[in-house]
């Protein structure tokens, strides 16, 4: 029988824990990891600093929680975090006590940076949820993997420790898919209309901001499909089997198709007045505590002004 578990914001608050009698076959530390569902390092870090007691005593990580017993928990206070919240539209795709998927816009930074301090999307998420469990002991977001500053769509963030440690194991792993759409110049009739580009990516050595194709480079690994064309240019569907930095900008440079309105790696359109068309459409993984698979979708802004075929051919691509 499971332990019954307390939720993450429960645990910003003292609180008490009645110990099940099935629970003396486990190590303190591996019983209040399932119950607390918390990583066995942040417990022991609670059990050593005196933060879990019983009847006002300190605790052994590696000794069974005595039983019967109750015991009293007073949570490490929370650091602020360093990025200031900010009243900035953002939309929740997904949100539970774990993990939020968002929809990032274009132009909306990940998280601040050098040179970016202000605007970002952890900034909007700090604005919009007041309440976080803590990460490492700071209170808010936990970063799991980025989009591009001019790259808009699905991006997901951690709650708790444990979630976020969790899912960057699955993003190491390959178990997390990210599908993205991108329009560039229309693809002539020599290319192929769907395959894989695997050229290695690293530091370009002419500009400090930029990557590119090179023989030392890291593996990356990018799965492409023609899906769509208008006059001047073309709808692509792509899927990252590794996400290093710029790398479908990159790829599709590399192509011979770069990114429309990519400013560092492509030409600017007067025929294409939006930003940036790179979306990161789709969003497939495992919940890390639960083990539910979760699978979102997010169309782009753009994608009806493409070409009247593109919205068929969008929604096809979900059926896949």
């Amino acid at each position: 029988m499971p332990f019954e578990i307390i939720a993450p914001l429960d645990q910003c608050r003292p609180f008490s824990l009645s110990v099940e009698a099935t629970a003396t076959h486990l190590s303190l530390e591996d019983y209040l990891a399932q119950r607390l569902e918390r990583t066995r390092a942040e417990i022991r870090h609670w059990i050593r600093q005196g933060y879990i007691r019983h009847e006002g005593q300190t605790l052994r990580f590696r000794n069974p929680p005595p039983y019967p017993a109750t015991l009293t928990i007073q949570p490490p206070v929370l650091d602020p975090p360093t990025a200031m919240p900010e009243d900035l539209p953002l939309i929740r795709v997904y949100e539970d006590d774990y993990l939020v998927v968002v929809h990032k816009p274009s132009g909306m930074a990940t998280h601040p940076s050098s040179g970016w301090w202000r605007g970002s999307c952890v900034s909007a998420l700090l604005h919009h949820i007041r309440a976080w469990p803590g990460i490492k002991g700071v209170a808010g977001p936990g970063i799991v993997h980025r989009l591009d500053k001019n790259t808009s769509g699905l991006l997901l963030f951690a709650k708790t420790h444990l979630a976020q440690q969790r899912l960057l194991q699955a993003l190491k792993g390959r178990e997390i898919e990210r599908e993205y759409v991108a329009v560039t110049a229309r693809w002539s009739n020599t290319q192929a209309a769907e395959g894989t580009w695997s050229w290695p990516l690293g530091r370009d050595p002419q500009h400090s901001l930029k990557e590119c194709v090179r023989p030392d480079g890291k593996w990356a690994l990018t799965h492409y499909r023609h899906v769509a064309a208008n006059e001047a240019f073309s709808l692509v569907a792509l899927k990252l089997e590794t996400g290093r930095t710029h790398q479908i900008r990159v790829h599709l440079q590399q192509a011979g198709y770069p990114v429309v309105n990519d400013g560092l790696y492509g030409n600017p359109s007067s025929h294409w007045p939006y930003p940036m068309a790179l979306h990161a459409y789709h969003l497939k993984f495992q919940h890390p505590i639960s083990r539910t698979p979760l699978s979102f979708f997010a169309q782009p802004p753009w994608l009806g002004a493409f070409c009247l075929n593109a919205l068929p051919a969008y929604h096809a691509l979900k059926t896949l």
